[in-house]
């Protein structure tokens, strides 16, 4: 054999296993990058370098919704008495909805939102008295001894009313159908003898429990009728001094000045007077 020849066989020998030799380099090569990716994706680290991420990373907290206090629903036109300090909007859009009227304490704070809601929603805010429903009344001079219970008769006096100053606001009170619910008769008066004459015929022949005035000249028309033994007769231009002129001597006659008085003012004031219930000392006649 030639050298020629066996240099030949040689170099095809060594053709044959380069190629085996890459063809299994090639997957060998495959297979341990895939173990690599797989190896990282199990790593585990030890305790304290995990401790350490978790200091340095935080897991991110998922805030859970504020959880809002139920809205209380109230029948349309009723009342809702408020024992809170504050008086907020939110406060009223919670408890408040659909009512008529606002009870709320005299030393009540109610902020510039929470009157806004209130004139928008056309309710009114009374401070220091019950509802008109509520059956608990002012307590009044008395002259049942000290330990009896009063006279349940209080929860249904009868009062009239006497128009003598009838200003706008006066006018779209006496249009009003609580007008009529609240007092037993209402009369307009003339400014001279007509109203005397209404008021005695109230008192002195006991057609009724007490009698309410609207006139300007308010403290004369009191003087006037305070001439009267029988006649117990007080100038009030507030709830507070209902409330306080009622527990003090028991008015039977409330005098009203309309002047700058609203017609929800004027309303609260009759309807504050009536349930001061029946005066000390008077009887309606049977």
């Amino acid at each position: 054999m030639s050298t020629e020849l066996v240099d030949q066989i040689v170099r095809n020998v060594l053709a044959q296993l380069h190629s085996r030799a890459g063809g299994a380099v090639r997957p060998e090569s495959t297979a341990s990058t895939d173990q690599s990716v797989v190896s990282v994706s199990r790593i585990h680290l030890p305790p304290e370098t995990v401790a350490s991420l978790n200091h340095s990373f935080p897991a991110t907290s998922v805030s859970k919704p504020l959880v809002t206090a139920p809205v209380v629903a109230n029948p349309p036109g009723s009342s809702v008495t408020l024992t809170e300090a504050v008086i907020t909007a939110e406060l009223l859009s919670r408890l408040a909805p659909g009512a008529a009227r606002i009870v709320a304490s005299a030393k009540s704070i109610v902020t510039p939102a929470a009157k806004d809601w209130l004139r928008d929603h056309h309710v009114i805010l009374e401070r220091g008295l019950p509802p008109a429903n509520s059956l608990a009344i002012p307590k009044v001079a008395s002259s049942s001894p000290a330990g009896k219970t009063a006279n349940p008769s209080s929860m249904a006096a009868k009062w009239v009313l006497g128009v003598v100053s009838a200003t706008a606001s006066v006018k779209t009170f006496l249009n009003s159908t609580q007008t009529a619910a609240t007092v037993s008769q209402v009369k307009i008066l003339g400014a001279g003898t007509e109203t005397q004459e209404f008021v005695s015929g109230a008192i002195h022949k006991a057609e009724a429990h007490g009698a309410i005035l609207i006139e300007r000249s308010a403290a004369k028309r009191a003087c006037d009728l305070n001439r009267s033994p029988a006649i117990r007769a007080a100038v009030v231009s507030s709830l507070a001094e209902v409330l306080l002129t009622s527990s003090d001597f028991s008015p039977n006659v409330y005098v009203i000045d309309p002047t700058l008085k609203t017609f929800i003012e004027l309303r609260n004031l009759v309807q504050a007077i009536v349930r001061t219930g029946i005066p000390s000392g008077t009887g309606v006649a049977s």
